[in-house]
């Protein structure tokens, strides 16, 4: 879903972001000469581009195990297995909580900024995004997943929709258990009392004898979102989930966001030295934000 921008030059990519301050509502003298004058600047982005790689082998009896619909066999299973870890891989580091780091020489990598650290209310660690840029803390929601209630929901993209100064179209990636707790607003109201009243009735075909409790799509006065299930939403530097994983949420204006390849996505075999085949898969990019503002993001861990 993340579209493709240009090629980066160097591994810190810097891009132009910028908004627009408020016109005067006055009336103007008639006559009055221009005596005060008005600039808006812009301001740069910083990004580091990442090497993400997967290696793979096959032992010399594997290599000889026919594999149906692969010509390669079991080397082969090894190449397709690698480039969707390594797709997977580069998913989980876009939607993580990882700050970016460039190399030091010893035990920092380059490293890009993940999409929930780049929705951040404060300065970030390393190439922080200016102020004015920064979403403010009412698009985050940083509590228990039992306190976010539709109110609390509404009041995330109130934030956001006041910052875009436009009705939001925005696309959520949740965790299942986030999900769940969408799709249960359909069925009861947590926030009327404690026992939950239904405050929604549907008409079902008892003949099909299906039970349907499912929420994709979320429209309210401030925007409207499209969910997506996602299981590699803040996972840890080795790729393992986290508490935050199948709690927590991103909704980004995609426009907002694009993927930039300085080396795409690539299979490189190399020299059997007796062990049996091996290679291994790469890339080389980072995940831009073009501007953070008006974006939500929900990070529980409880």
């Amino acid at each position: 879903m993340c579209k493709k921008d240009k090629k980066p030059a160097n591994k810190l990519p810097t891009w132009q972001t910028e908004s627009y301050r408020a016109g005067s509502l006055a009336g103007i003298m008639d006559g009055a000469d221009v005596t005060t004058f008005n600039h808006e600047p812009r301001e740069l982005l910083t990004g580091v581009c990442q090497k993400l790689r997967e290696p793979w082998m096959v032992s010399d009896f594997s290599d000889v195990t026919e594999v149906a619909g692969l010509p390669e066999g079991e080397k082969g299973r090894q190449k397709v297995v690698a480039a969707k870890v390594l797709k997977f891989a580069l998913e989980g580091r876009c939607l993580s909580n990882e700050e970016c780091s460039t190399d030091n020489g010893t035990t920092v990598p380059n490293a890009m900024r993940g999409a929930a650290k780049w929705i951040l209310a404060t300065a970030q660690t390393k190439y922080p995004v200016p102020a004015s840029f920064r979403p403010a803390s009412g698009n985050i929601h940083a509590s228990t997943l039992a306190a976010l209630t539709e109110t609390v929901f509404e009041g995330l993209l109130a934030s956001a929709f006041k910052e875009r100064k436009a009705k939001l179209s925005l696309d959520g990636f949740v965790g299942i258990t986030l999900k769940m707790k969408f799709s249960n607003w359909t069925a009861r109201d947590p926030e009327a009392s404690a026992s939950s009243y239904p405050v929604r009735m549907f008409n079902q075909d008892a003949a099909k004898a299906q039970m349907i409790k499912v929420v994709d799509f979320l429209k309210f006065d401030a925007g409207e979102v499209r969910l997506h299930l996602s299981t590699y939403l803040y996972l840890s530097a080795a790729g393992a989930a986290s508490d935050y994983t199948h709690r927590s949420g991103l909704f980004l204006n995609m426009d907002m966001w694009a993927l930039a390849f300085m080396r795409r996505p690539r299979m490189v075999e190399l020299q059997d030295e007796g062990g049996g085949p091996r290679g291994f898969a790469d890339l080389i990019g980072t995940l831009k934000c073009f501007n953070p503002l008006g974006q939500i993001k929900v990070e529980s861990s409880s």
